[in-house]
């Protein structure tokens, strides 16, 4: 075969699998954005960092660093990046890339068959890039650049701007009639509105056919088009393709936005219902807690204020929804088949096993009862996109206000539950479901969720030891409490210096001084803020320094306590002082960096990549692979395919 090398016997890749069956046939998976950061050797221990490299120097040492003594083969998507052997898919978001753009990198685990197998596999994401930051400080070196590179893995940067955790269910919903008729009757108006968009894309054909048939007939047009490729594609061709995606989004806006509109009422409709409250309300074991200065308060997730909508496509802007329907805009058939991928886009990205565990655990459980009809009509919530954020701001016990029945009558339970009670109540409706269930993995997921309700509780002390946002909020009070100072005057001072530019606030003195060098709306705004604190009493203007040195460690702990790097954030250093409960070990890990699960379609996927020479000699995505320099293609529509096909 061309370009490849013969399977080694030794390899129990390659030996056939005996997969049990498993009770429901289920497929789960998360794509999980990390931020890209440049770590110079000579930071500030507090703030501050100086120039980063160029993002295509940033670019090439992450893929060099990945590729080195690992097989992989080119993804054939729209983001490129590479499938790795294990079976899962590394690639850079794309957006403008300018020096000024922070580089996203996402990580897309293989199709797993269990939660426990999916917790597995994103630490073996998190450890791969770990890898990568070690690496990286001699790579960076050879380009002029003393540093290192690591990534976080939050969902807000410093600057607010917002990405996250993808998670992936393969679910079972029969389409109605009425959801058919909808889209059909539907479809004329959406091609007429895509007619903009199609001309776009024809006339880009066209100019490179041109270019292409002119290279052909005249060499010295072939010539000049090579010294153009030469002297200014490289400078440009990040801009011209960000460029080209934004235009294209413009054009594709108002059919969008109709097609959106009719997936809200026809897609996932009895996942819309009954799923959500669950969604909204597992925040209080699965955020990963963050500051908000600009609101003045600690919040248990990040994603609750970038989240606007319950369910549409997602296509650009900072604003996020619940659930994400864009696998409908590339794939609309799959509306009338009765199995297909429910996008939830709601979740933090956990660092912690047991949050991580129960986030996927405890939703794959809700998704089968939904399928299986289980009623939870009496948990639904009249304002979910709104109870997401209170839960957020106000905590596990705030009550919420619940939907009524369709007959309009009040549900049975009650109309005021907290986020623990809504909790309880889908704990105990899955504990009966599942109660015929052998042991095994769902009892563990059952078991973990009850330990968690139940720390929230009576134990709130404990929830540090299993839990992302109650371990860095511990953290914080120990930097807070301990300095003597108490959250409400806190987050007064760190409500001003959140609004004051940061070389201004670096450099400024005292809060007069600070006030002075002000400037704009910005200023107006931070004088108002400051005037209101003072008026209440809430800041000494004598503690200024004090005050500004907290607020800059702060600032470090939220952000830093999610970061993967060569030297751990400060969620891993928790994990390694045993702080931190573990419910993965690092052999399984490390196997998950380099094996795919044995049970899905990843499994034959890995067993062409590793039989490629080289990354180039293999081009694959979610439903095939393409074995370069041959007709072959490997077609793998079936999620559940796990046997490798006879050559």
């Amino acid at each position: 075969m061309n370009g490849y090398t013969p399977p080694s016997s030794q390899d129990s890749l390659f030996e056939e699998s005996a997969v049990p069956p498993d009770p429901r046939q289920g497929i789960c998976g998360t794509e999980t954005e990390y931020l890209v950061l440049f770590i110079p050797e000579d930071r500030a221990p507090d703030h501050g960092s100086g120039p980063s490299p160029p993002f295509e120097v940033l670019e090439r040492i992450i893929f060099d660093c990945l590729l080195a003594n690992r097989k992989a083969a080119v993804s054939s998507g729209l983001k490129g990046g590479y499938f790795i052997e294990n079976g899962g898919l590394i690639h850079f978001e794309i957006f403008l890339r300018t020096q000024e753009d922070t580089p996203i990198l996402e990580a897309a685990t293989p199709e797993c068959r269990t939660p426990r197998d999916l917790l597995t596999y994103q630490r073996a994401f998190d450890e791969i890039l770990t890898e990568i930051s070690r690496a990286s400080r001699a790579a960076l070196l050879r380009e002029g650049w003393a540093g290192r590179i690591a990534f976080g893995k939050n969902n807000r940067d410093s600057r607010g701007a917002g990405y996250g955790c993808h998670e992936n269910y393969f679910v079972r919903e029969e389409p109605r009639l009425r959801d058919k008729l909808l889209f059909l009757a539907a479809a004329p108006i959406l091609t007429v509105l895509l007619v903009p968009a199609i001309v776009f894309l024809l006339l880009i054909l066209g100019v490179v056919l041109i270019a292409a048939i002119g290279a052909r007939a005249f060499p010295e047009m072939a010539r000049w088009l090579r010294r153009l490729r030469e002297r200014w594609m490289p400078n440009v061709r990040e801009t011209l393709r960000a460029g080209y995606f934004i235009f294209m989004n413009a054009l594709l806006l108002a059919p969008i936005s109709l097609y959106s509109a009719i997936l809200r009422l026809s897609a996932f409709r009895g996942f819309q219902r009954d799923l959500t409250a669950f969604l909204v309300t597992r925040q209080i074991f699965a955020g990963t807690g963050g500051l908000d200065f600009e609101r003045g308060r600690f919040e248990i997730a990040q994603r609750p204020q970038l989240t606007t909508s319950l369910g549409e496509i997602v296509m650009f802007g900072r604003h996020k929804t619940i659930f994400d329907l864009k696998g409908l805009l590339y794939d609309p058939l799959a509306l009338f088949r009765p199995q297909r991928k429910l996008t939830v886009t709601l979740g933090d990205s956990n660092l912690s096993d047991h949050p991580f565990l129960l986030k996927v655990g405890t939703a794959s459980l809700v998704v089968e009862m939904v399928e299986a009809g289980v009623d939870f009509a009496d948990l639904r919530l009249k304002r979910p996109v709104a109870a997401f954020g209170m839960i957020s701001r106000e905590g596990p016990w705030k009550e919420l206000g619940m939907a009524r029945t369709a007959l309009g009558s009040r549900p049975a339970a009650s109309d005021r539950l907290t986020a623990v009670a809504i909790q309880r109540e889908y704990l105990r409706r899955a504990k009966e479901f599942f109660s015929g269930r052998p042991e095994g993995r769902t009892i563990e997921i059952l078991e973990l969720w009850d330990e968690a309700l139940d720390r929230l509780a009576d134990s709130p002390g404990r929830l540090a030891e299993t839990l992302d946002w109650a371990a860095k909020k511990s953290i914080l009070d120990r930097a807070i409490l301990g300095a003597g100072w108490t959250w409400k005057n806190f987050l007064a001072w760190g409500g001003i210096f959140w609004r004051a530019e940061p070389d201004s606030l670096a450099q400024a003195e005292s809060l007069e001084d600070l006030l002075d060098r002000a400037r704009g709306i910005r200023g107006w705004l931070l004088r108002l803020r400051a005037r209101r604190e003072l008026n209440q009493g809430a800041i000494d203007p004598d503690r200024f320094e004090a005050a500004r040195d907290l607020y800059y460690q702060t600032r470090k702990i939220d952000l830093r306590f999610h970061e993967i790097s060569a030297e751990p954030g400060y969620q891993r250093q928790l994990e390694s002082e045993g702080l931190l409960k573990r419910l993965t070990d690092d052999e399984e890990v490390s196997r998950a960096t380099r094996e795919p699960p044995p049970d899905t379609r990843a499994r034959i996927r890995s067993y062409y990549i590793r039989l490629g020479l080289n990354p180039e000699s293999v081009r694959a995505n979610w439903e095939e692979v393409e074995i370069a320099g041959t007709a072959r293609t490997i077609r793998l529509p079936d999620p559940f395919q796990f046997r490798i096909p006879p050559d």
